[in-house]
């Protein structure tokens, strides 16, 4: 690594252990100033020393505290990586010793940055992309395996990684799929209450047949927001009374079979809220049309069909593309025009209006969404992160960061929310979190059993 550099700071002792605590300090050597990530416990304070006038605050005694930080040897790491990578450039075969001791580098010096600051360097001080940078940690993780398996050269050795982390990868996703499966079908103790109150309620049962039951109980014109994701007829397990692969025409009508429902659960200017891909497999491309199912054109012109009322707002593009697998995995022809497929990351997030576009603030409270956000949020392309939590028992739960956004930015505090396809309650737990009420509904009582639990803790 090349050890470490000794910088002398003028200013505060309190001051500096403040910013050092923060993480974030800006330190001066030789006339460079450089941004670095400083912990409270680098810094020592060497005493009170008289100097000259300068931008910084005197201390009470009129001198300034010294303080030494120790920081990486930036400029000595930089130069040691660039040299490295050029050498293995220049003799690919023959490098595989060189790309370890780079990835030994890169690996010791994302542990001293802290993964928040790892990217940001690497895209200012390397030669070479983030990708690159993780396939060389990858030789350093996995060098004992390269060397039981007698692995001389690079091209090799990230041949044998990559088949490595696939087997992993598939071994851990059929134990998932069992796990889950058979948390979805074992018997369930949760009951419904008979309370005629839906605020903090999350029910279990057919979504169509509890909200027409609110309708009898005087919840028409109640709810303020319906926000859900509706199963995509992707062949995943719920449960055994349910079916995830219908044939299309059953499926799109089963999607809009709540519709109407929404539009008399909703006060004037409620919102409908779904999350939903663009596109369902074609189970028989042989058939005339579309090389998929376009199921977001679909419901568009189903809904305006089934509930007129709904007028559309919005629609935004929740990029996923932090995560590591596409959702569609097929290339198609691989390397070769004959039917090159894209791969998907991509999903959307339709908003619909009901009667009218303004959804008045009854309660006049504050908005609590900040300026910072609101412009933030205000494009319609949201880059956010699937949600990925081990143990986490349902199939497609969303993202919190995801219902936070929407939530702040189309409802208002003490607003009532509805999500008819709640699985473990992710939405609820949000809404809680909030300052939003909440009503949710599931097929699956485990997941109701389950989100209870998170919604009351929450």
């Amino acid at each position: 690594m090349g050890g470490s550099q000794e910088v002398i700071l003028f200013g505060d002792w309190n001051m500096l252990t403040k910013v050092g605590e923060k993480k974030s300090v800006r330190v001066s050597t030789a006339g460079r100033v450089a941004s670095s990530s400083v912990k409270a416990s680098n810094i020592q304070r060497i005493g009170i020393a008289k100097t000259k006038k300068s931008k910084t605050a005197k201390t009470k005694k009129g001198g300034k505290t010294v303080a030494v930080i120790r920081v990486p040897n930036n400029n000595e790491v930089v130069r040691s990586i660039k040299g490295l990578h050029t050498e293995i450039l220049h003799s690919f075969k023959m490098s595989l010793k060189k790309g370890i001791a780079l990835g030994e580098i890169l690996t010791k010096t994302k542990k001293e940055l802290g993964h928040n600051n790892w990217l940001p360097w690497v895209d200012k001080y390397l030669p070479f992309c983030s990708r690159s940078a993780t396939n060389y940690r990858a030789l350093y993780s996995y060098r004992k395996n390269l060397k039981s398996a007698k692995v001389s050269d690079l091209h090799s050795a990230y041949k044998l990684i990559s088949e490595a982390k696939n087997y992993h990868r598939s071994i851990t996703r059929e134990e998932t799929k069992k796990r889950r499966r058979s948390f979805a079908d074992k018997k369930s103790d949760f009951k419904n209450s008979k309370s005629k109150k839906y605020d903090g309620r999350i029910i279990a049962g057919d979504n169509y047949k509890v909200m027409k039951r609110m309708l009898c109980d005087g919840m028409a014109g109640k709810y303020s927001g319906v926000v859900t994701s509706p199963p995509y007829n992707a062949d995943f397990h719920y449960s055994d009374s349910f079916d995830d692969n219908k044939p299309y025409d059953d499926f799109l009508k089963e999607t809009l079979k709540p519709f109407p429902l929404y539009t008399q659960l909703l006060r004037k200017g409620g919102r409908v809220i779904y999350i939903i891909g663009s596109v369902t497999k074609k189970k028989n491309r042989n058939d005339n049309g579309d090389y998929n199912h376009q199921i977001i054109t679909d419901l568009l012109m189903g809904v305006k069909k089934v509930a007129p009322k709904l007028r559309l707002l919005n629609h935004i593009i929740w990029d996923k593309s932090g995560k590591k697998n596409p959702l569609n995995n097929k290339y198609g022809s691989f390397c070769s025009p004959k039917i090159p497929l894209t791969r998907c990351c991509f999903e959307n997030i339709l908003i619909w209006s009901n009667e009218e576009f303004e959804l008045e603030n009854i309660e006049k409270t504050k908005p609590d969404i900040t300026e910072k956000e609101f412009k933030e949020w205000s494009w319609n392309v949201w880059k956010v992160a699937p949600y990925s939590k081990p143990g986490n028992p349902h199939p497609c739960s969303f993202n919190p960061k995801l219902i936070k956004r929407i939530l702040k930015f189309y409802t208002y505090k003490n607003d009532l929310i509805l999500d008819p396809y709640a699985g473990v309650s992710t939405t609820g737990v949000v809404c809680k979190n909030l300052g939003r009420r909440y009503t949710g509904i599931d097929l699956n009582a485990n997941y109701c059993d389950y989100g209870s639990d998170l919604f009351q803790s929450a």
